[in-house]
């Protein structure tokens, strides 16, 4: 499954409708901002491509899942550092003395 990229600045300045071809044609010529300026339309289409996919094949419940996990996972955390405040505060009355 190949995918073609446009861009509007590789079609108006390169005359390359194909982004990634415009962009290979810029940075042959030594044309480095307009190169970095068709490669950020490059990266918005890979982007778009990428959502659409992970859109498609990831379930909203294993989000939900995931989601749930990492709330499991901050109670742990917090108890912690209760203990360790009480321990530091042992401490420092153990040094009072």
């Amino acid at each position: 499954m190949a995918f073609m990229f446009t861009s509007e600045t590789s079609k108006q300045y390169m005359l390359e409708e194909d982004a990634v071809k415009g962009f290979e044609m810029a940075v042959a010529n030594g044309q480095s901002r307009l190169a970095l300026s068709i490669l950020v339309d490059v990266i918005h289409g890979i982007m778009e491509v990428l959502h659409t996919i992970v859109d498609e094949e990831v379930p909203e419940e294993i989000l939900v899942v995931e989601e749930a996990k990492e709330q499991v996972e901050v109670k742990p955390l917090e108890k912690k550092k209760t203990e360790q405040k009480q321990e530091s505060e042992k401490e420092v009355k153990n040094l009072d003395k």
